[in-house]
């Protein structure tokens, strides 16, 4: 009699005997056409990315704010559509600095150190991104009500 023949597990040098009739929930899936299931890891990693992405995107956002901004001694915006414009670039940079902030440091736990580190950082440029934001919020709040009033 022959000994059974073992397969490698995904654990480091380890070895089960295989299991007659039944099959792993991904063979399963891959067979009926059901999507693939993520380890924990992979989504707190995409968590992670999609919130560093987001951090930085409240940054980005904040130069489109200038638009509506004339330059010279009194800046401030020149009609409601400049107002309309720094109260969307205002809001859309504080929720992404808050909502990436939040995917950051609920996910940081399961990245690596280099970008746990950089994690800490984008976190740190989307409180400034947000701080600007709120500050071109408030702009857009009260100079699109003198606006409306007029």
């Amino acid at each position: 009699m022959h000994p059974p023949q073992c397969e490698p597990d995904h654990g480091p040098g380890l070895v089960t005997a295989p299991q007659k009739g039944k099959r792993s929930r991904r063979d399963h899936e891959a067979q009926t056409g059901k999507g693939p299931q993520y380890t924990m890891d992979e989504i707190r990693g995409s968590k992670f990315k999609s919130g560093l992405y987001l951090c930085w995107i409240s940054l980005l956002l904040l130069p489109v704010g200038l638009l509506a901004i004339g330059g010279g001694p009194c800046a401030g915006p020149r009609n409601s559509l400049g107002s309309a414009i720094l109260l969307t670039v205002g809001v859309c940079s504080v929720a992404a600095a808050v909502y990436g902030a939040i995917r950051v440091l609920t996910s940081i736990k399961a990245a690596q150190n280099p970008m746990r580190v950089w994690g800490a950082f984008s976190v740190c440029c989307a409180g400034l991104g947000a701080f600007v934001g709120g500050v071109y919020l408030l702009f857009g709040i009260v100079s699109l009500r003198a606006f409306l009033r007029y």
